[in-house]
């Protein structure tokens, strides 16, 4: 990889790691969940309007971020850490998307955590 696609994949990095750290620190919750991988996600600041989130092989969000597209959204974030588990270092927090053979280990994350709850 060049230099430029090297400095800006460390940047992307940087403001991934600093959602995540946003997320792990803040209060989102699901509103709605509106099928296995879509969900309505809100949060306490009364400023941060409710956001549909879906997780597969490309993510999406309705917030401005995830219409972007260009990384994960904080509600992208929080569905992945939060519903399915993910821990905070898996590289999967950084894509846009999770392949299929991947979705399946995301979701026997939340099965765990559904079966305990």
């Amino acid at each position: 990889a060049n230099c430029v696609s090297a400095g800006r994949m460390a940047a992307q990095r940087a403001v991934v790691d600093a959602r995540i750290r946003e997320v792990l620190a803040s209060t989102y919750f699901v509103l709605n969940e509106n099928g296995p991988l879509c969900f309505t996600v809100g949060g306490s600041d009364p400023a941060d309007l409710a956001h549909r989130v879906s997780v597969g092989d490309r993510h999406t969000c309705s917030c401005a971020v995830g219409r972007a597209g260009r990384e994960p959204c904080e509600h992208m974030l929080f569905v992945l850490l939060k519903v399915f588990r993910i821990p905070p270092t898996n590289p999967l927090l950084y894509g846009l998307g999770i392949r299929e053979a991947q979705l399946e280990e995301v979701m026997k994350g939340r099965a765990k955590r559904t079966s305990r709850a």
